[in-house]
């Protein structure tokens, strides 16, 4: 006999005997404590049984008369049927008691991993994301086998709310309309309760409501774009003698639209104006002041040559906006037929030069302040030479300021990315952002790259429009492409009339107004230029007998002039030497 089993045998005997000298209803209450002291002790009734047996047997043996072994008896079955009663109620109230304890500590628990999954649910911005994170709380938080949260309707017309092996709450919207459930089947312990329902329930409202939140984000978001797309450049033009990309990523949330900007205008002479900024803070405010900014720059750079003339402007005319707002920027002009690249710099993040040698150097020049800060600002001019196939990279702070590092460590690292990289302006621009921008900016970020074209290698190819008005084009095109063929001024002049001439022929007689296009083929092969353009249109006679004289100006002013015209087209090929007619 354990000690546990001996002290209770002991204090079991030493009531018992005094309720038989007693005999009295007060006495009996020990045995209720008996009963109950035998549960707290963790005795079993076979444990119980055995103590009041060996001391009923061994009252009886002291009995000294048949009447008296009869009275033992009698109080032995009083005190036993007391004590177990007690004990058995005591038992149950016991085990009732653990249980519930048990039933709370995993209500406790459940709402626990509610809240966890509320936390969760709402740091997550993506509707697919959110329903696969709650089915794997929903899972661990109910301890079912499977669980499934999804959007449309539920799984039958009027589920059951619960079962022993299903249970079923619904996605509600906040007009009340359901759009979705949640699933959970197959219990690991047991069957469903009431409490695996009202956590589900809360589960399925919370989550309702975090959809909801997210669709209205997705909105806000898709406004925000279309905001910021209808104040950026719909698309670069095309400008002879460079290649442009541009990019914009949007940071932020909701619609905190900012104020990042960029331009590329063709300018007077051939040449290209070439700008970036940044209006300082967020929101719609920030965006309006930079769609005037842009369309000021613009007017500005079509009425001056000068970049440090257009920025003062520039800044004079913020200061009408907002006199309490603050924009930095980039405003550069450049040559495509020199490469001279004249600019200045209002407070703005330096310009990056991949060169033709692929290195990589910042144009600091002598930054003046930003526009806003005072009302009457001067800022000085650089100017830099381009090398044929430089590529130029202007950019905004959200590209190179991260929290907690000073912006010399962005743009080194900037630097260091560009520095080898693609000259080719797409290609660049999306290595940059693939390097810098991990996943969603936390600002915005806005890249321009314009490329100086490098000497002929290639041929030109192009396809334009059959209107007259994409002559412009064509003779900027060309001319540039000339010029690093090496073809001298009066050289390139007269190549250029020539094909202007057979490309005004295809489009007034092949095409009517505003129909079809025509290709341009130009070649250089041991110093011949050859001239293609091929229409798919038939020749019509000219509208008026005076006109037609454009097949001997160009015989005229190319060596050699080839018409090849059939029922699927006219092919026009034209050659001239380079140096040939000098001294003619």
């Amino acid at each position: 006999m354990t000690p546990e089993l001996d002290r209770f045998r002991s204090e079991y005997a030493s009531a018992f005997i005094r309720y038989l000298a007693a005999t009295g209803e007060s006495e009996l209450e020990s045995a209720y404590e008996l009963g109950r002291s035998a549960v707290t002790g963790e005795l079993s009734l076979l444990d119980l049984s055995g103590i009041h047996h060996a001391v009923l047997a061994q009252c009886l043996t002291s009995a000294s008369s048949p009447q008296e072994i009869e009275r033992v008896s009698a109080a032995g079955a009083d005190f036993f049927r007391e004590a177990l009663a007690t004990f058995d109620m005591t038992q149950r109230g016991f085990l009732e008691a653990q249980e519930t304890a048990q039933l709370e500590q995993r209500h406790a628990s459940q709402l626990r991993g509610l809240a966890d999954a509320a936390l969760a649910v709402n740091s997550t911005l993506s509707v697919d994301e959110m329903l696969d994170l709650v089915s794997r709380r929903a899972r661990e938080v109910i301890g079912a086998v499977r669980a499934i949260a999804q959007l449309g309707d539920a799984p039958e017309d009027n589920p059951p709310q619960r079962g022993p092996d299903r249970l079923v709450a619904r996605l509600i919207d906040r007009d009340g309309r359901p759009f979705g459930s949640i699933e959970v089947t197959g219990k690991r312990e047991g069957d469903f309760t009431e409490d695996d329902e009202s956590i589900l329930v809360q589960l399925a409202q919370m989550t309702s409501v975090a959809i909801e939140n997210v669709r209205l984000y997705e909105h806000e978001r898709g406004i925000a774009a279309t905001l910021q797309r209808n104040l950026l450049p719909s698309g670069l033009p095309d400008v002879p003698g460079v290649g442009a990309a541009a990019r914009y990523l949007a940071g932020g949330a909701g619609v905190e639209v900012g104020g990042d900007w960029y331009e590329l205008i063709p300018l007077a002479s051939d040449k290209v104006g070439v700008a970036i900024g940044d209006v300082v803070g967020r929101g719609v405010r920030a965006a309006a002041i930079m769609g005037q900014l842009r369309v000021a720059l613009r007017a500005y750079a079509l009425e001056f040559e000068s970049p440090a003339v257009v920025a003062r402007r520039l800044a004079g005319f913020f200061q009408t906006i907002d006199p309490n707002q603050m924009a930095t920027c980039v405003y550069a002009v450049l040559e495509p037929e020199s490469g001279l690249l004249s600019y200045t710099n209002a407070g703005h993040p330096p310009p990056l030069l991949l060169g033709s040698d692929n290195r990589a150097t910042y144009l600091e020049g002598d930054p003046g302040l930003p526009l806003g800060v005072i009302a009457d600002t001067v800022y000085t001019e650089a100017s830099v030479t381009l090398a044929p196939g430089s590529t130029l990279l202007l950019y905004t702070d959200g590209l190179v300021e991260e929290r907690g590092q000073p912006i010399d460590v962005g743009l080194e690292r900037l630097r260091s990315v560009v520095a080898d990289s693609s000259h080719e302006p797409d290609l660049l621009c999306d290595r940059v952002l693939d390097e810098l921008v991990d996943g969603a900016a936390g600002d915005d970020v806005a890249l321009l790259a314009v490329h100086s074209l490098p000497l002929v290698s290639e041929p030109l190819l192009l396809t334009l429009p059959a209107d007259p008005a994409t002559l412009l084009r064509l003779r900027r095109t060309l001319k540039g492409w000339l010029r690093h063929a090496g073809a001298s001024a009066e050289e390139s002049h007269d190549i250029v009339l020539a094909a202007c001439e057979a490309a005004a022929n295809a489009i007034e007689h092949a095409y009517g107004p505003g129909e079809a296009a025509f290709e341009l083929d130009v070649r250089v092969t041991s110093g011949d230029v050859t001239v293609g353009i091929r229409d798919r249109g038939r020749w019509r006679p000219p509208r008026d007998p005076r006109r037609g004289r454009g097949l001997p100006v160009m015989r005229e002013l190319m060596d050699a002039v080839e018409v090849d015209s059939t029922a699927e087209g006219t092919n026009v090929l034209m050659r001239r030497t380079l140096g040939d007619r000098q001294g003619r």
